[in-house]
């Protein structure tokens, strides 16, 4: 027979058990999986790392794609070859997943890193539509490419939010808490990858970022979150680059300068920029901050200053200054690690005379080519797709897809050539050998 007292306890025991069950059943539905487990970039100690836990610092450019959806699409191959290692996708919420889909896709190929961004919300004090970008990428089909390709991709909530630090309704308050909204929005929807939130004022106020970012980080379950800052007006004092980036450095927080100009024709312009841009890049460079230049091609006539190419190929001024000067694109910018496996297995191998066997494979290290007497040089073309690794034919370095001419030994003998293809980490070596056989006079081509 149970006595009272027991029967007390048992009921006190099953009631326990009861909110344990409740609490733990709680907290497992409401949280995402904790970081470590993601597939994709994180942020760790104010620094962005990618799925290898290797350190990424972004180098990139702004490309128009929702409004020159065919030139932009086919300038990303003129954009990876200044070395870029990211993509900001100009991007709105008219756009379609699949074609969002195509362009990561093609970012992937080109060993650049994606950041779509929704530049449909740029100026707005509206709380309401800064939540509205959030519940696009949370869409069914949006966020399906997102966490598809997670770990290639970041993504830039909404552009520029927030009209003037001095007549805004999205003060710094009301900034934290929408953008605590928009976390909640995403995170929900099992979208795991790094979030980059623009700072308010069009981007320019710094003070909100430092004053409420690492508030966020902590908000965010996997504390996996950038803060986008873009330079122009407000900048313009060489002193508050220094001085500004140095307070955000000191707080530990994550920052890419997503968008920046330059003193063209000494502030004389429509946006009043007289931004000192090498001090960008050389603050960038100190801190280990992301850049990315606004912008490729495109802009309207009055903001076309801010072109880098004159034709979506060839550089401005301005071009030339972000691709090639000191602590420039090409200087500083290194790809990302995740491409490194395979980066030096991108290449296609072709010849001007006979035929490569076996059919040219990536995989396969050896082919053979029979040519006739009278053949004493052969071409060879490498292409490869990564930007940033070197390439030699028979010994010589070769520009990547300019065809090299061999000069072959004399007739009834072979010729062995190797085409080498080195990674940026100068220690993943590839080696292609191609062995010419040279018939005489005498000799025909065996069935």
């Amino acid at each position: 027979m149970i006595q009272r007292g027991d029967l007390a306890m048992q009921k006190q025991l099953y009631l326990s058990l009861f909110i344990f069950a409740i609490i733990v059943s709680i907290f497992l539905s409401g949280h995402p999986a904790d970081a470590s487990t993601s597939s994709g970039f994180q942020v760790k100690n104010g620094v962005l790392k990618d799925s290898k836990g290797n350190s990424f610092v972004i180098r990139g450019i702004n490309n128009p794609h929702i409004w020159y959806d065919t030139k932009a699409y086919n300038a990303l191959d003129e954009i990876a070859k200044t070395g870029a290692n990211t993509v900001r996708i100009v991007w709105d919420t008219t756009g379609s997943a699949s074609r969002l889909e195509e362009i990561i896709k093609r970012c992937i190929e080109l060993n650049m890193i994606a950041m779509p961004e929704l530049h449909c919300a740029t100026g707005t004090d509206c709380t309401e539509k800064i939540k509205d970008r959030a519940r696009y990428w949370a869409r069914d089909d949006v966020s399906a490419v997102l966490k598809k390709y997670q770990e290639y991709v970041i993504v830039n909530i909404a552009n520029e939010p927030g009209y003037s630090r001095y007549n805004s309704t999205l003060t710094d308050e009301v900034w934290r808490d929408v953008y605590k909204e928009c976390i909640d929005i995403m995170r929900n929807a099992g979208i795991d990858n790094t979030i980059v939130i623009d700072a308010r004022s069009y981007g320019q106020d710094y003070y909100c970022v430092a004053k409420y970012g690492q508030d966020l980080i902590d908000y965010d379950p996997l504390h996996n979150l950038m803060f986008g800052i873009h330079m122009y007006v407000e900048w313009n004092d060489r002193n508050k680059i220094i001085e500004k980036l140095d307070l955000l450095k000191s707080k530990n927080l994550p920052i890419v300068i997503a968008e920046f100009g330059y003193n063209y024709n000494n502030g004389n312009n429509n946006l009043h920029c007289k931004v000192d841009a090498q001090t960008i890049l050389d603050e960038c460079e100190k801190h280990g901050f992301g850049y990315m230049a606004w912008s490729w091609a495109g802009n309207n006539q009055e903001n076309a200053w801010l072109d880098m190419t004159y034709d979506w190929v060839n550089y401005t001024e301005w071009g030339e200054f972000l691709v090639n000067g000191r602590n420039g694109i090409k200087q500083t910018s290194k790809i990302c690690s995740v491409f490194k496996e395979t980066s030096e297995q991108k290449i296609t191998l072709s010849v001007c005379e006979g035929s490569l066997n076996p059919p040219f494979d990536s995989d396969v290290a050896n082919y053979s080519v029979i040519v006739a007497h009278d053949v004493g040089s052969i071409k060879i073309t490498a292409t490869i797709s990564d930007a940033n690794a070197s390439l030699t034919i028979d010994g010589i370095t070769t520009e990547n897809g300019v065809a090299r001419t061999v000069f072959l030994r004399e007739q009834g003998t072979s010729t062995q050539i190797d085409i080498v293809v080195t990674a940026e980490d100068g220690e993943t070596v590839k080696t292609y050998t191609i062995t010419v056989k040279r018939l005489n006079s005498e000799q025909t081509f065996p069935d």
